[in-house]
């Protein structure tokens, strides 16, 4: 039986989004569920829920990372200045 990785995703609508729609990805990899989004724009943050199917969707990516505690993190907002605190966070 294959293992099931649970991913977190964390994107910024606005500020980067999901880095060319790098959330989706998860989608078509095997063993892979994504299980949480988190995205501080309240709106971009259920339009991301829906894209993954992911189960809960979070504003604050630091309470996301202690609540779901994923497998893998995919840090996908495109601006570069937000990725040092999301890295350390994790």
């Amino acid at each position: 039986m294959q293992r099931q990785y649970r991913i977190a995703v964390i994107g910024h609508t606005g500020r980067g989004n999901y880095g060319h729609f790098i959330d989706r990805a998860w989608l078509q990899i095997p063993g892979c569920r994504v299980v949480a989004v988190a995205d501080p724009d309240a709106e971009g943050r259920a339009q991301a829920v829906k894209r993954t199917r992911a189960e809960r969707g979070f504003a604050d990516y630091r309470q996301m990372l202690d609540t779901v505690r994923p497998d893998i993190v995919s840090i996908a907002p495109r601006w570069l200045d937000q990725h040092h605190d999301m890295i350390l966070a994790t």
